[in-house]
């Protein structure tokens, strides 16, 4: 799967569709300068969680070890972004 931002190509290496309703929240996972890079997918636009909201992690793992805590944050700054 391909996603794109402005000018970018990113080759997503993996999406991950949390509970089906109508406010899905898709974060996917992405090579940036060659590292792992955790984004919301919103309209086609990727958004690194971590840029879109400082509290958040830049990685998929540290946002599943911690998901209770940090599910909220993540679902309001996705609605931040729509």
């Amino acid at each position: 799967m391909q996603a794109s931002n402005s000018h970018f190509l990113y080759h997503v290496n993996s999406l991950i569709l949390l509970p089906q309703t109508n406010d899905t929240m898709k974060l996917v996972t992405y090579s940036k300068n060659g590292k792992e890079q955790l984004a919301f997918l919103v309209n086609n636009n990727l958004y690194d969680t971590n840029t879109a909201n400082a509290s958040l992690p830049s990685t998929i793992m540290p946002m599943l070890n911690d998901w209770e805590a940090l599910v909220g944050v993540a679902r309001k700054t996705e609605d931040d972004i729509k």
